[in-house]
């Protein structure tokens, strides 16, 4: 059986995030990955603005005044997501 997939979403509690990566998907923001570990561009969906995210930082103006955002939420869910898939590549079992 494989392991549980766990999404750490610092200063978020779980309803907040979910409600943010959900609000991220219909808005159209998608991630961009950088090359550089820990860090993700996330677009706007509403307007063509791409914002530098790390799991505890976005530069966008949500995430400055209340310190979380959408992109941030999607962010940190790709990346848990992606090294899940990684990491089971990388045993050769299931996910």
């Amino acid at each position: 059986m494989a392991d549980p997939l766990t999404i750490t979403h610092p200063n978020m509690d779980a309803k907040w995030f979910d409600m943010a990566v959900h609000r991220a998907h219909l808005n159209g923001c998608r991630v961009i990955p950088t090359g550089v570990a820990g860090v993700l561009f996330v677009t706007s969906g509403s307007s063509n603005v791409t914002y530098r995210v790390t799991r505890t930082e976005c530069c966008c103006e949500g995430h400055r005044r209340v310190g979380k955002c959408q992109h941030r939420a999607l962010a940190c869910a790709y990346a848990d997501i992606y090294r899940k898939i990684e990491r089971t590549a990388d045993s050769g079992t299931a996910a």
